[in-house]
């Protein structure tokens, strides 16, 4: 999804849209798109696979761009959903006002299309978001991991710090204790003339 994005931005600057820009066909495109599930929809598909092994091994950096991509999608489908929802009113309007019967048949199946629309939307939006909150688990996961992996570095270092520095305290004693019975041999080897 993340090469998706970044290769639909790399290119954005040569398309040409007279519809209503580039982001518009950019969305067009990925609710279009939308029956590979982002992920979430169809496990079996190989985009969803992909997702899950996105999941499973990859590391923060990777993991904050698919949230950044994905996060962006849902910005662009919420601002999409209001313009329908926006259209959807004025046609409501436009039929309320219509004197001609076929006008007031073709904005009333113009709402049945639009409320469509908003439905698929909306689901969209909802697999969207159910992706993104995978995304921030295997994110907090990849945190509490690295935190972990730095804990238990720091626990390790303390403890060599600790036991080095007994170690060398119990060298120094056994040292001190040495010469200590060195000293007393002697003494005892001068009185007894040996």
């Amino acid at each position: 999804f993340n090469d998706l994005v970044s290769g639909l931005a790399s290119g954005i600057g040569s398309v040409a849209s007279g519809r209503g820009g580039v982001v518009q066909d950019f969305v067009e495109f990925l609710e279009n798109q939308v029956g590979a599930g982002f992920g979430v929809a169809e496990p079996t598909s190989s985009e969803a696979r992909e997702f899950e092994s996105l999941l499973k091994y990859g590391n923060l950096e990777v993991l904050r761009a698919e949230l950044e991509d994905a996060e962006f999608v849902v910005e662009q489908m919420n601002a999409r959903l209001t313009r329908v929802r926006a259209e959807e009113a004025r046609q409501r309007q436009l039929e309320r006002t219509s004197f001609d019967a076929s006008e007031r048949d073709a904005h009333r199946d113009e709402v049945r299309r639009l409320n469509a629309r908003e439905s698929e939307l909306k689901s969209m939006i909802a697999g969207m978001k159910v992706r993104m909150e995978k995304i921030r688990v295997a994110m907090s996961s990849r945190r509490a991991g690295s935190d972990a992996v730095s804990d238990a570095r720091k626990v390790r270092d303390e403890a060599q710090r600790a036991y080095g520095s007994s170690a060398d305290d119990i060298r120094e004693a056994k040292k001190k204790v040495q010469e200590k019975v060195d000293d007393e041999l002697l003494r005892l080897k001068r009185e007894l003339g040996l």
